[in-house]
């Protein structure tokens, strides 16, 4: 169960928050023939910095709690990813057998 450790932000701090979250360009993303917008090292290393950066506010209490409320955000996460990718397999399976004309 998670933890409720939020704080509102407004004004100048929540367009500070959403600039650094939610760049609109990346300045390590790269591209090439083979991969188109593949995120490099460095820009996987900044994101999980950033994350990691929550966990110790050094109140051990809520460090603790966000500790756990990050590995079950990871958790739901993969969850919700996985969800989406079976809901897409079974989509791409009633396509094929529309495709093939049989009744599934």
């Amino acid at each position: 169960m998670a933890t409720e450790l939020t704080q509102q932000l407004t004004g100048p701090e929540l367009e500070e928050y959403l600039a650094t979250r939610f760049p609109t360009e990346s300045k390590t993303m790269t591209t090439d023939a083979i991969l188109t917008a593949a995120f490099d090292a460095e820009w996987f290393r900044e994101q999980f910095a950033d994350i990691l950066a929550d966990v110790s506010v050094g109140d051990v209490d809520r460090d603790k709690a966000t500790a756990e409320n990050m590995m079950e955000g990871f958790e739901l996460a993969i969850n919700d990813w996985l969800c989406y990718h079976e809901d897409s397999c079974r989509s791409y399976r009633e396509l094929h057998a529309k495709f093939l004309q049989i009744d599934r």
